[in-house]
């Protein structure tokens, strides 16, 4: 008995099932932050921003633009995370109906269409004809029908594997040519490095697949 009496004394109006999680130091969101309960006693306040009241201030300022609330003047358009974004659809913060981005992607769906555009090829969802390549980000000049998630790759002088050794990508932008031509039915996944892959032409038989395999050529002629 007795011991909320002096948390009932600060926060009257503040209902919630573990009072002691009222300035724990960890923002506890939703029920815990409102004006009532001291904005969870201070632990969801954003500095610089004292009226942007969000259940994840840590989102603000992060680097990558968050929405609905976070996307406002009160919380500077997410730290400015969303400027960016705001300028090329200024009608999809503050509750707007993103019309502009929706006019210019009507089925794109993704968790953060800041990325659409950005000038990163974000890959993944984002790399779609609905989302237009990622608002181009991931269309690879030179290529209009190659679509993979890591466009530099394509011609950097590496062979890739997998998407990337392609018609469609110009057999890795040329750098597969050569070994295509030496071994026409070798298929290697994108994740492995061909002939610059320290396993691959080594001197050292690598047993396993897909290097040992008559159509890689037992591994660059190692396992021979």
């Amino acid at each position: 008995g007795g011991d909320c009496i002096e948390f009932n004394e600060k926060y009257p109006d503040c209902k919630v099932d573990n009072p002691s999680s009222i300035g724990d130091g960890e923002c506890d969101g939703e029920q815990y932050n409102n004006e009532g309960c001291g904005w969870d006693g201070g632990d969801c306040l954003v500095p610089g921003f004292p009226a942007c009241h969000v259940d994840k201030p840590s989102n603000i300022g992060s680097g990558v633009c968050s929405f609905g609330a976070y996307n406002s003047e009160a919380c500077g358009w997410d730290g400015g995370d969303c400027l960016a974004f705001n300028v090329r659809y200024p009608d999809c913060h503050s509750g707007g109906d993103c019309a502009s981005f929706n006019a210019s992607f009507p089925g794109c769906k993704v968790p953060n269409p800041d990325r659409i555009g950005s000038g990163v090829c974000s890959g993944g969802v984002y790399n779609s004809r609905e989302c237009g390549w990622d608002g181009g980000d991931c269309i690879v000049e030179g290529f209009p029908e190659c679509h993979v998630d890591d466009p530099s790759w394509i011609g950097d002088g590496d062979c890739h594997g997998g998407e990337h050794n392609t018609e469609e990508c110009g057999w890795d932008g040329g750098d597969c040519i050569e070994f295509n031509n030496k071994y026409p039915d070798c298929k290697v996944d994108t994740t492995y490095w061909i002939e610059t892959f320290d396993c691959f032409g080594d001197g050292c038989c690598d047993d396993w697949s897909p290097f040992y395999t008559e159509e890689c050529g037992w591994d660059g002629g190692d396992c021979g």
